[in-house]
């Protein structure tokens, strides 16, 4: 286990990882905290940061990586790991809608990200803060587009280094035209 860093596990079911992301945690030697927040993704991922600042940086860690509890590691999430790539770095995945995927630098994807202590000592709390319409009915950017703006204001830049999947609900739509070959489907997309 590399004791430079600290990994927080974010759920909001209060079941922690899903089983592939534990075997890639186990296979790495990492130990993570879980740390949920049932409501609001954004109050979690900022809880994670108060602990990583308050305890786990005192005990040695100079990164914090928050990992949410329905990411899917494959060989292309491993870079994740090397503390050499960066302050704030993540690994890009398509969106649980399944119609946008976060992928390139200068973007931001909160559900696989590392941070170092340094820059989030850097920015006052909140880290994490969702941005909404003006009349606040819709949400329309993610919370993690906070962070980047206040680490490009210091002078920090967020990189892709890697990438992951995502664990969700699909639909297999019944094919009897070819029973081999189902059709792939999100449930919002049937509606």
């Amino acid at each position: 286990m590399n004791n430079d860093l600290a990994v927080h596990v974010i759920s909001r079911t209060g079941h922690g990882p899903n089983r592939w992301l534990r075997g890639w945690l186990e296979h790495h030697h990492l130990t993570p905290e879980i740390v949920t927040s049932r409501y609001e993704v954004a109050a979690g991922r900022n809880r994670s940061v108060e602990r990583f600042l308050t305890d786990d940086v005192p005990a040695g860690a100079a990164f914090l990586l928050q990992l949410d509890e329905d990411m899917f590691p494959r060989p292309e999430t491993d870079p994740i790991l090397n503390l050499a790539s960066g302050d704030l770095v993540y690994c890009g995945y398509q969106a649980s809608d399944g119609r946008q995927g976060v992928y390139g630098d200068g973007m931001i994807a909160p559900g696989c990200l590392r941070m170092s202590a340094r820059l989030l000592q850097e920015i006052d709390p909140p880290w994490f803060c969702p941005r909404w319409n003006h009349n606040r009915t819709e949400q329309v950017a993610c919370e993690g587009t906070h962070l980047m703006r206040a680490a490009q204001d210091r002078g920090y830049q967020c990189r892709i280094v890697g990438l992951v999947d995502h664990l969700v609900v699909a639909v297999l739509r019944a094919n009897p035209e070819r029973p081999t070959e189902p059709d792939l489907a999100m449930p919002q997309d049937l509606l």
